[in-house]
């Protein structure tokens, strides 16, 4: 949840060790519907091998949320359990204010 609607720019991943995901999509919440608008083929990742960043460029239309949908993780190597592994996801962008509408749409008249 972004707080507020917002022009993404960028989405950042840093994977945790090799356990990151091989396919997903990421989910914009526009208009009050989730839309599919970047996917791993859209990632620039700075290596494949341990604690990689994953950069994706933002897309079109002002988001107030987004969902990581993961399929294909990796397994770690220390335990052999874990396929999926985020340190934190770094969004930027641009906030955009939130206008009421208190006159309901009817001319306001002020002294």
């Amino acid at each position: 949840d972004l707080g507020a609607p917002c022009s993404v720019n960028k989405l950042k991943i840093h994977w945790w060790g090799t356990s990151y995901s091989n396919d997903y999509d990421i989910l914009a919440e526009i208009d009050g519907k989730y839309v599919k608008v970047k996917s791993r083929e859209d990632e620039l990742r700075d290596n494949d091998y341990y604690n990689a960043w994953g950069v994706v460029e933002g897309w079109e239309g002002q988001t107030t949320k987004v969902k990581l949908q993961m399929r294909e993780g990796s397994v770690d190597p220390w335990y052999g359990k874990y396929y999926y592994g985020i340190r934190q996801i770094v969004i930027m962008g641009q906030e955009h204010t939130v206008t009421e509408d208190i006159s309901l749409s009817r001319p306001v008249v002020t002294s």
